[in-house]
């Protein structure tokens, strides 16, 4: 590091300005070579490191010159080697010092009322970068803000921001270092929700930075990392699944008007749409935390009959606006899309399934599944929205549709139904759990709409294999569903499509019979010719000899696993072919499982 000593506090003012004026040149040149380097090593870390320190532990540093330490100070810290070279405790005491005095919070933790605003901008936002290079490196760091009181500052700090002084530079790093520290420290994390109200406190901010009405790129991250602030806070301690008495005194209210402002945020226009599209998973993140009563805020307010007097038009509902669950859906879709594509492995399928102008921030899966819990228990929650889900993701089917399997194609059924057989079991599951929302807890109908053998998976991890078709949690449906027609007039029918398209078919075939509807596969298949037909019973006892001395050989060689099912509902292993028939006779005599076959393609709920 071109960089030597500060000079002394006692010399001459012209030296001193001299000296500075030369350390300025010679940092601006390493910062300019070093910027694209992600990494910079150095040569003696400890003691360039300990120049830095020296020179912003000067008052009459000059603000330029102050900027450069600071930035070089924070390029150097992208390379753990270099903190590691350091000695901790000097470091820490010294470094923080500095750092929090610069950035403007070491009164701000003491309880003093200083304002950034009162210090240089660049000093105040590379301070702060600097903090947050240090978090993520150092391990100890983090502790050490805490007890020095920096998230309360912080939070102190971001309530008190105006309109003005978002437009700066430095408000985005306040809310990541205070996203870095209660995501790393359970303690400060319980004491700005419980103690500070932090989830009511940045609402209100939450509120402030939406209002613009097109958001630039710099607002839209900035959003971002103040909804990452807020589920960070929110997750774990409050969610759908918690009751009322679980939110902090005053946080009922918060987090219904946390909901309606995500619902701005989910419409809201933006310049980039790749900044769109991070936003937008932010919120969907976020609102797993929303307690339950809280999902009906993402609707507008009711909608004139005249305007929806449709059955569903691309903005209304049932009488409801429906824009902000649109853009939900409409981002599973992509992020549907991009799991199928990146199961191939091919960089050029995988851009080709991006919106123009969208790069992808993490992995498939991980954008992934939050979409799909989101929506899980957006549907749990509120019966329009789950009314109008199913109505985009399982719509009713056509003749022509039932007669295809239910994962053939591209639409958001198709695609949601491929990921029900994914190897990996966290989305499949996921999948399938909307799947069971949607069709509010009922196997049959969950089945129908996806097919046995997509849906089987899911059946066995649950323990319901062996459950009738309406078994599940539905009493978590039945207070906002019973009673109001739904079944007849929202599920599609495969029996009724079965019929419809059976007599199509038969007048297409010149009165042949009529395709039957396959449970397992989940769509209509014509009538396959009996394989024993013809056979004498010799025969045909030698074909069940051949085929269960097959199924020995593939058992002894591990490619299948022959089972039945247990008490437990889950597949249970047998040893030996003739088991399984034994064990097969012994359920067949007892009483047949409802929803067979017959039942599925009689029904008129799809």
């Amino acid at each position: 590091l071109p960089l030597s000593d500060p000079p002394a506090p006692d010399a001459d003012p012209a030296t001193v300005a001299a000296a500075f004026s030369a350390s300025e040149q010679k940092l601006s040149e390493f910062s300019f070579k070093q910027f694209s380097n992600f990494r910079p090593a150095l040569a003696e870390p400890e003691a360039d490191i300990g120049r830095l320190l020296a020179h912003l532990s000067r008052p009459d540093l000059p603000t330029g010159l102050a900027v450069l330490c600071l930035r070089c100070l924070r390029l150097l810290c992208r390379h753990r080697p270099n903190l590691e070279a350091c000695d901790p405790a000097r470091f820490l005491e010294a470094g923080l010092a500095c750092l929090l005095d610069r950035s403007g919070l070491a009164d701000l933790a003491d309880g003093g009322k200083a304002e950034p605003q009162q210090r240089p901008v660049e000093e105040v936002t590379e301070s702060l970068m600097c903090l947050c290079n240090l978090g993520i490196q150092l391990d100890g760091l983090v502790q050490r803000l805490v007890d020095l009181r920096c998230p309360a500052a912080l939070l102190r700090r971001a309530a008190g921001l105006t309109a003005e002084s978002l437009e700066l530079d430095w408000p985005a790093f306040d809310l990541r270092l205070l996203f870095l520290l209660a995501a790393k420290c359970p303690a400060a994390r319980q004491d700005l929700r419980l103690h500070r109200r932090g989830v009511a406190q940045l609402t209100q901010l939450l509120q402030l930075a939406s209002e613009p009405p097109l958001l630039s790129d710099k607002r839209c991250d900035l959003l971002g990392d103040l909804v990452k602030v807020l589920y960070t806070l929110a997750a774990g301690t409050a969610g759908p699944g918690d009751k009322d008495d679980s939110l902090a005194e005053g946080e009922e209210t918060a987090f219904h008007q946390l909901a309606g402002l995500l619902r701005r945020l989910l419409l809201a226009d933006c310049t980039s749409p790749d900044r769109r599209d991070r936003l937008t998973q932010h919120c969907v993140s976020l609102l797993l935390c929303l307690p339950r009563d809280s999902f009906d805020r993402l609707l507008s307010e009711d909608v004139p009959a005249a305007a929806s007097s449709a059955a569903s038009t691309a903005s209304n509902f049932e009488g409801k606006g429906v824009e902000a669950i649109d853009v939900v859906l409409n981002l599973l879709d992509t992020r549907l899309a991009l799991f199928s594509a990146s199961c191939t492995a091919d960089p050029a399928a995988v851009a080709a399934v991006l919106p123009a102008g969208v790069s992808l921030t993490g992995g498939a899966l991980e954008n992934l599944v939050p979409v799909l819990s989101a929506l899980f228990e957006a549907c749990r929650s509120s019966r329009t929205i789950r009314r109008y889900c199913k109505h985009r993701l399982l719509p009713r089917r056509s003749s022509d549709q039932m007669a295809q399997l239910p994962e053939e194609g591209a639409s958001m059924r198709s695609r949601l139904c491929r990921t029900l057989t994914h190897p990996c079991t966290q989305a499949a599951d996921m999948a399938a759990s909307l799947v069971h929302a949607l069709c509010k807890a009922s196997i049959a109908k969950a089945v129908r709409h996806t097919g046995y053998g997509n849906f089987a998976g899911f059946l066995a991890r649950r323990g319901l294999l062996a459950a009738g078709p309406s078994a599940g949690d539905s009493t978590v449906y039945s207070s906002d569903s019973s009673g109001d027609g739904e079944d007849e007039d929202e599920d599609d029918g495969a029996g009724a499509a079965d019929q419809q398209g059976g007599a199509a078919d038969g007048d297409k075939a010149n009165g042949a019979a009529s395709w039957s509807y396959n449970p397992v596969t989940g769509r209509r298949e014509p009538p396959r010719p009996d394989p024993t037909a013809g056979m004498t019973e010799e025969q045909k006892e030698f074909e069940v000899h051949r085929i269960m001395q097959a199924i020995d050989r593939l058992q002894a060689t591990g490619v299948i696993s022959p089972a039945v099912i247990g008490e437990d509902g889950r597949p249970c292993p047998v040893s030996h072919p003739l088991e399984l028939m034994d064990r097969l006779a012994e359920q067949s005599g007892g009483k047949r499982r409802e929803g067979g076959g017959g039942e599925e393609s009689s029904d008129s709920d799809g």
